[in-house]
């Protein structure tokens, strides 16, 4: 009986050590360093992770900032065992308590078991009053010839058209993203189907960074748009030649920076997960553009800013995060322009001399006091006005154009058409009317 308590005490024992063993190889955060705790504008804030990692194991560590959802960033690695950062804090950054959860990943991106007594949190205050909501920047108001035309009724008007007629049309890309975010495909690699799908430009918006690649493994060049895409706290923000490193934390802060830079704003997915709701949209002043999806129609709040009298251009595009086989140009936007430079794109960007598409082409001009959109192929045309109603329009009787003719009450109208095949769509910018009074 004595010799069987020995062989399970020391079984025990030996189980008990071969555990005491695989924690000691667990990696440890022995420390986290903030300072200063107590953050002013003007104050740099340094961030030390110090690990005890025996094993190696740790190849990232991940910071989530529990008050901004989706906001994380991977520290780099300043020294061996020691990950950290510097900020700089600026007036943009809200009065707050910040709590801080550190995530330690392996090679491959998944989350480290910890050895017991780990520290994974910290905080730190942001104490200085701030601006907590940024001064209303200006609407959007682009320079739009007005002309003056006389309906079939005999009512004169004044209408803003903002469609030239250059003799050259550019597909392109607002939105989409690579490796050096959270895509799934190299920038080389994407610019090359971008290339095959017959786009003439691309701004790859990666998240916080900004990506310059300008060719294909094979060679081939692409016009380049500059910038990135910010997460902020209402939803996403495309900012479109711009290629300042983002500390804003709403909206309207960063509409108001990039409007400072020259550059254009892009409200992304507003009816996705990352949204907005039409409150925070009425709110904001001088965005140039929101995004009406790719694979789907999500013109409802564009509708609602059109109505609430502000000037946005409606922009479809991928958002593309796929991998290499993953298809593309599924909402891209076709610019009229003089020529295909970065200089010409954004002066039309920015006057709405484009349509956007998933995948038909469009044409709308305003002739004889109506306004008329054709398309290539067989479909069908819905003029819409404020909130989005439908307009009456004629058809001719042909399903490749239609007619339009203006009252002067619409304050203004869009072209939505539908390509019968597939049931893909292109939308026109909206033109504004109003009385000759």
């Amino acid at each position: 009986m004595a010799r069987g308590f020995r062989c399970v005490a020391c079984v025990l024992l030996l189980l008990a050590a071969v555990s005491l063993a695989g924690a000691q190889a667990l990696p440890k955060i022995t420390h986290v360093q903030v300072t200063p705790a107590q953050v002013k504008t003007g104050d740099t804030l340094r961030m030390a992770v110090t690990i005890a990692d025996p094993a190696g194991a740790v190849k990232a560590v991940t910071l989530i900032i529990r008050e901004l959802p989706g906001m994380q960033e991977d520290l780099p690695q300043v020294s061996p065992g020691v990950w950290g950062f510097e900020f700089p804090m600026t007036a943009e950054f809200l009065p707050a308590v910040y709590h801080l959860d550190l995530v330690p990943r392996d090679a491959q991106g998944y989350r480290l078991k910890l050895a017991p007594g780990s520290v994974t949190t910290a905080s730190f205050t942001i104490d200085t009053p701030h601006i907590t909501q940024a001064p209303p920047a200006p609407d959007f108001r682009p320079d739009i010839p007005a002309t003056r035309v006389t309906t079939v009724t005999g009512k004169r008007l004044i209408v803003r058209n903002p469609y030239r007629s250059y003799p050259n049309w550019y597909k392109g890309q607002l939105h989409a993203h690579t490796t050096n975010s959270d895509g799934r495909t190299p920038p080389g690699v994407l610019i090359g189907k971008y290339l095959a799908d017959g786009c003439s430009w691309v701004q790859i918006s990666d998240h916080d960074v900004i990506t310059r690649d300008d060719r294909s493994p094979d060679g081939k060049q692409i016009v380049r748009l500059l910038g990135h895409e910010r997460g902020i706290l209402e939803g996403d923000i495309v900012c479109i030649n711009y290629t300042e490193k983002s500390v804003t934390l709403t909206a309207q802060q960063t509409i108001n920076a990039v409007a400072a830079k020259g550059g254009i704003t892009l409200l992304a997915h507003p009816e996705g997960p990352v949204g907005y709701e039409l409150a925070e949209l009425n709110a904001l002043r001088g965005m140039v553009m929101i995004e009406l999806g790719g694979r789907s129609d999500q013109a409802r709040p564009w509708d609602y800013l059109l109505t609430k009298g502000k000037t946005v251009w409606g922009v479809a595009s991928d958002d593309f995060h796929g991998g290499p086989d993953a298809p593309t140009s599924y909402g891209f936007v076709m610019v009229n322009a003089p020529a295909c430079t970065p200089q010409d794109l954004l002066a039309n960007l920015r006057a709405g001399n484009f349509y956007a598409s998933q995948g038909p082409a469009l044409r709308v001009e305003v002739r004889n006091g109506a306004i008329r959109a054709s398309a290539d192929e067989e479909g069908y045309f819905i003029f819409r006005g404020p909130y989005g109603i439908r307009l009456l329009a004629l058809s001719q009787f042909d399903p490749k154009s239609a007619v339009c003719e203006l009252r002067g009450d619409e304050r203004y109208v869009r072209v939505e058409y539908v390509r019968r095949s597939d049931g893909k769509r292109a939308w026109s910018q909206p033109i504004f009317v109003a009385p000759d009074k």
